[in-house]
């Protein structure tokens, strides 16, 4: 039985990571299933650098040239499981939710909050893919090419519809260009997801955390 099945407790992000591979690519067979999980679990545990295709095979249960068959190289591997993570779930899912909120004509509060809930929990179930992103987005243009691609482009339009919105409604500054509030936005997200992978599990209240970084977001640090 392949290795990272029984050891990774990932079970939950390895299925979701292989249907959006899927969903870019088609069916997979068995093996390249397995090449995918095996590759996902050793990539968060060890980096990217320090993975071997020879250890990806050991995991998988499969020879080291069926990796190369169905990926060109463990680069192409790479970018093969954070392309679909991007293009079909990050992006898709982040629309369609706020999409869903504003219908039913929730203010700044209630959408930051909303967002804030669902991209911890979004960070919960993707974790293991998550954390080689984190490793190696600033060392690879490539990485860094999927994730300022076209469907970010369009989430950032969307969000400015959103904030044109909330802008007419005297609800937020007009002054603030919709590009900074998000790059704010996603900092205070990333920033917050950072410290709680650092602390036991439990630590943080998520809530009320979240609660306080909407208010701070809302009300600056004036008295």
């Amino acid at each position: 039985m392949p290795e990272h099945t029984a050891a990774s407790g990932f079970g939950e992000a390895l299925s979701a990571i292989a249907s959006a591979v899927e969903a870019e690519e088609g069916p997979m067979t068995e093996r390249k299933r397995r090449i995918v999980e095996a590759a996902v679990t050793a990539f968060a545990e060890h980096g990217y650098e320090a993975t071997s295709t020879a250890e990806i095979a050991r995991r998988a249960d499969v020879a080291e040239a069926t990796i190369f068959r169905h990926f060109g190289s463990k680069k192409d591997l790479l970018l093969r499981l954070v392309r679909p993570l991007a293009d079909h779930v990050l992006v898709p899912a982040a629309i369609e939710e706020l999409a869903v909120i504003r219908q039913g004509g929730a203010g700044f509060r209630e959408i930051a909050t909303a967002v804030l809930t669902s991209r911890i929990a979004f960070a919960d179930r993707y974790a293991p893919l998550l954390r080689i992103i984190a490793q190696e987005l600033p060392l690879r243009p490539e990485l860094q090419a999927i994730f300022f691609s076209s469907g970010l482009r369009h989430a950032v339009e969307h969000l400015r519809g959103v904030f044109a919105e909330l802008v007419a409604a005297g609800e937020i500054r007009g002054d603030i260009q919709p590009e900074r509030m998000f790059r704010w936005f996603a900092s205070l997200i990333v920033g917050y997801g950072a410290m709680r992978a650092m602390v036991p599990p439990g630590t943080f209240d998520d809530a009320s955390e979240i609660d306080a970084i909407v208010d701070f977001m809302l009300r600056g640090v004036q008295p």
